[in-house]
């Protein structure tokens, strides 16, 4: 004897059209589930190396803006300290 054929021969018959369809809606619902969760894990990684970038170029622009700061600063005490500041004008 046919061990499935107990389970499909009752899938079959009316009584349980309500089960079948209710198996039906299930998977689809996990289906679409899945799909959901893998598009979310998608834009996460997405998201995740787009964060990235910016972390990177906030960096590199406060690395910039350092070297310029400092580079402004001595420049600036350069001209106070220069001696040619403290000669009278003719």
């Amino acid at each position: 004897m046919n061990r499935w054929g107990g389970v499909t021969s009752s899938l079959s018959v009316p009584s349980n059209r309500k089960y079948a369809v209710d198996l039906t809606g299930w998977v689809t619902f996990e289906t679409v589930g899945s799909l959901l969760e893998v598009l979310v894990e998608r834009a996460n990684g997405k998201i995740e190396s787009y964060v990235a970038k910016v972390r990177e170029r906030g960096n590199e622009t406060r690395r910039l803006t350092t070297v310029k700061s400092s580079l402004l600063y001595s420049l600036c005490l350069q001209i106070v300290d220069a001696p040619w500041i403290l000669t009278p004008r003719n």
